[in-house]
């Protein structure tokens, strides 16, 4: 087992129209594109996560703390509800590849998210922190 204490996940900035609680989802084809988007970035997830791990054996987190960062290119206004709401999926897809045991409220805790701009690289970035038991 991994001895990692910490871990950052680089990624793109999710697609909040088509991930958010929001999006119209009534129509069939609104149900495509929501799962499709849904199954496309959990797979950035899963493929930039393997990344940060590095070689090895991955690790399993039994509690950890999380935080979001999100830096856009500009200073548009953006619903921070819904780019917090749309990282469900990430935590998810972590959860199902067995990174994290669960992502209940006794297993993973939410830190104050951070927003800012960054013309250069725009990203979102899920840090994590792992609980000792």
């Amino acid at each position: 087992m991994s001895d990692l204490r910490s871990l950052t996940i680089m990624l793109d900035l999710p697609p909040v129209g088509e991930l958010s609680q929001n999006a119209r989802h009534g129509s069939p084809m609104g149900r495509r594109i929501s799962a499709v988007a849904k199954r496309r970035y959990q797979e950035h997830v899963i493929s930039e996560a393997r990344l940060a791990w590095g070689p090895g054996e991955y690790p399993r987190w039994e509690r950890a703390t999380v935080g979001y960062a999100f830096y856009f290119p500009d200073n548009r206004e953006r619903d921070e509800v819904n780019y917090i709401a749309a990282m469900k999926c990430a935590i998810d897809a972590l959860v199902k590849v067995g990174f994290l045991a669960g992502d209940n409220w006794q297993r993973l805790h939410m830190v104050e998210p951070v927003f800012g701009i960054d013309p250069e690289t725009p990203r979102a970035m899920l840090h994590f922190e792992r609980v000792e038991e």
